[in-house]
């Protein structure tokens, strides 16, 4: 009987959780903003127009330590509206080239080379991700 209680409580309670992806500046230049987009790619803030990030000496390393290549593409977002800046895509990358599809909870590290005008600059932060689960019986309407 007392199992069956428990199983209907957490059933209960853990209706209508929703994962809400949580983030946190830990270290660094706040400049380029990033922020991360469907849990698949960071969205920088630089303007690809007048600054490059150099993908072959830049890399993400992830909370476990493991280091992964990059790949940069202008934001389509940004295309399609024509706006004068063009924001960059970056997407971490394995070693045999695929990108990674979720990224883990903890601290994560960027390692950014930025050239602007033929200049390079070396651009590292660190953000926290985490994932919060929102339930609405639980934690009351939103704000």
């Amino acid at each position: 009987m007392k199992p069956c209680l428990t199983l209907l409580a957490l059933v209960f309670f853990l209706t209508g959780c929703i994962p809400l992806r949580q983030y946190a500046h830990v270290s660094g230049p706040l400049h380029p903003s990033v922020g991360l987009c469907d849990d698949r790619y960071l969205l920088v803030e630089i303007d690809m127009n007048r600054e490059k990030i150099v993908a072959e000496q830049s890399h993400i390393t992830d909370p476990s330590g493991k280091q992964y290549t990059i790949q940069v593409e202008p934001h389509q977002y940004d295309i399609d509206q024509k706006f004068e800046a063009l924001r960059a895509d970056v997407y971490p990358c394995r070693v045999d080239g695929s990108r990674i599809r979720r990224w883990s909870n903890g601290i994560w590290s960027f390692h950014f080379v930025v050239e602007t005008k033929g200049v390079a600059q070396a651009i590292d932060q660190q953000w926290k991700y985490w994932t919060f689960y929102y339930n609405p019986i639980i934690h009351g309407p939103p704000n």
